[in-house]
């Protein structure tokens, strides 16, 4: 094992109280930051679900939709006009709203409604528990959020020839951009979405036109700041204690690049410890949120991207210790 290696790690463990305290440090920074930015992907996630879970080659809208939980209305006899284009499968209707679901003790609830034809399977619930679809189709029958789309008319007041969306299915050998032009040429006042920029622009509306993406990184931001001022701070304070130490390996010939070597595996190894233990702690926190309305999403590239972002944190923390390190002179550790 190299000798630097070997250095870096017995000061950092000599003081363990202190080392204790630097990989708090990390792992409170970490595990926010990881929070955060899994809530932000979580989020993400949760606002395109029904997009995400359509059968739709197409997306029909009224023009100037900015999400799917944008409630304006198109007329369905727009539907006929698209099912007159060859390479056209199927145009469905789809109605979403706002109603009241008055609950067994009396008390009065918002919740927000969507209708699909339940034959067409357009869009429809995709994670049964248990049951079948088909029985949507009885008298008042609903699966939460999910009902026939004539039912979904009456209960958020939508007029009967009007719908929300369409969507539009098509032939397996059809030209989806030929197709998009002409449903855009063919009908007036909307736009033709394909399924992924449709959830690109709900996505952009939720997360960054109402703020919520620039509250979570705000919030990943100070786990940073916090962390990187934490690590520094104790890196510092340990260099510092070993000042004598660093000042004998300079009178015996080392090179204060052989110094810098030292104090950045330091760095390094608080890096990978305090970031395996807040990978611990992340992933305790995905089981906890799995079965949450808004769970909390970690991708392998988010924490590929957080072992980085522990790394660069750490290094950058080590440059307060290295700056402290350029001032040892070698006859100092004749002074002692």
């Amino acid at each position: 094992m190299p000798l630097v290696f070997i250095i870096a790690f017995r000061n950092l463990f000599h003081d363990r109280l202190r080392f204790v305290a630097t990989v708090i440090g990390i792992v409170f920074s970490i595990v926010l930051v990881t929070i955060q930015m899994g809530l932000y992907f979580g989020f993400g996630r949760m606002v395109t679900t029904m997009i995400d879970h359509s059968s739709a080659d197409l997306w029909v809208m009224p023009r100037g939709t900015k999400a799917f939980e944008d409630p304006s209305l198109l007329n369905t006899r727009e539907r006929y006009r698209a099912l007159a284009i060859n390479g056209v499968a199927d145009a469905i209707p789809v109605v979403i709203g706002f109603a009241d679901w008055r609950m067994p003790s009396g008390a009065m609830t918002p919740v927000f409604v969507i209708g699909s034809d339940l034959r067409a399977g357009g869009l429809q619930p995709w994670d049964l528990v248990e049951g079948r679809i088909e029985a949507l189709a009885s008298a008042r029958a609903v699966a939460v959020e999910f009902m026939d789309v004539e039912r979904a008319r009456t209960y958020t007041g939508v007029p009967s020839g009007k719908a929300t969306y369409i969507i539009v299915r098509l032939n397996a050998d059809a030209d989806r951009s030929a197709i998009r032009r002409q449903l855009m040429s063919d009908i007036t006042n909307v736009e033709v979405l394909t399924p992924a920029e449709f959830r690109e622009r709900s996505r952009t509306f939720w997360l960054f036109g109402t703020g919520a993406g620039a509250a979570l990184f705000a919030g990943a931001l100070l786990g940073v700041i916090v962390g990187t001022v934490v690590v520094a701070q104790t890196l510092y304070a340990s260099t510092k204690e070993h000042l004598n130490e660093f000042a004998t390996l300079r009178a015996i010939g080392s090179s204060r690049r052989y110094i810098y070597k030292v104090i950045i595996w330091q760095a390094v190894l608080s890096a990978v410890i305090g970031f395996s233990l807040a990978a611990l702690a992340g992933d305790a926190v995905v089981r906890l949120t799995a079965g949450t309305a808004l769970p909390i999403v970690i991708t392998p590239e988010l924490m590929a991207g957080l072992f980085l972002l522990t790394l660069v944190m750490c290094i950058g923390s080590s440059i307060a210790a290295i700056v402290q390190v350029t001032r040892i002179e070698p006859a100092m550790v004749f002074t002692r």
